[in-house]
């Protein structure tokens, strides 16, 4: 599912903060999004994580972006009341 992903820096580092969030409740992320194996997603727990993990790298991505306009364009960003 992820294996494209994972070359993007941004994306890689959201997976890894994940993996580090869910190592400790025994979910291996990188198992699960890396996986071939067409069932991993049969485990409902599998797909809530995937879901989730790929939810915040959305974010990731966005907030990336978003800081990059603004800071090339030096402006605020436009929820600035300064």
């Amino acid at each position: 599912m992820g294996k494209e992903l994972v070359d993007f820096p941004i994306i890689a580092e959201v997976i890894k903060r994940c993996d580090a969030v869910l190592k400790p409740k025994s979910i291996d992320i990188y198992h699960i999004m890396l996986s071939d194996d067409p069932t991993i997603f049969d485990d409902i727990t599998n797909a809530f994580v995937a879901i989730v993990c790929m939810q915040v790298n959305l974010l990731g991505m966005i907030g990336f972006l978003t800081f990059k306009s603004f800071s090339l364009e030096k402006r605020q960003p436009p929820f600035c009341n300064t």
